[in-house]
């Protein structure tokens, strides 16, 4: 009896870590999805434009490529923002690892041992304390 409750907990905890591995999955697939169609929307009109001064010619380039190259431009600009603002929102590891890189008040508020060193160096009266 004791054996058959612990193969129960032990299958049920087996379980949810499945289910929370699948459930990454589907939210990293639905991240990498939503980056690439924006992808598409945001690039697709350079590359056809591209394509079209291609088969065009110079005219065409002229005319129609160099009139939009700005806002084509803006697009991409406007798609890197947004990715990053799609990665902050939709991965937590990356909000982690962000934080760990960039914000080092967090560090200093948490006040981990293995996330702040610090030196002390004594010069005459002054004391100097430096964080990495």
């Amino acid at each position: 009896m004791k054996n058959s409750s612990c193969f129960q907990r032990s299958h049920s905890l087996a379980a949810v870590t499945v289910f929370s591995q699948k459930g990454a999955t589907e939210r990293t697939t639905s991240m990498l999805l939503v980056v690439m169609l924006l992808f598409l929307l945001t690039e697709a009109p350079q590359g056809l434009l591209a394509g079209l001064s291609i088969v065009y010619g110079h005219d065409f380039f002229s005319d129609c490529y160099l009139q939009l190259a700005d806002p084509m431009d803006l697009l991409a600009l406007i798609n890197s923002s947004i990715n990053f603002l799609l990665y902050c929102v939709m991965s937590r590891e990356f909000r982690k690892t962000f934080r760990n890189l960039y914000c080092f008040c967090s560090s200093r508020l948490q006040g981990s041992p293995s996330s702040l060193s610090s030196s002390k160096h004594n010069e005459g009266n002054a004391q100097i304390v430096t964080h990495f």
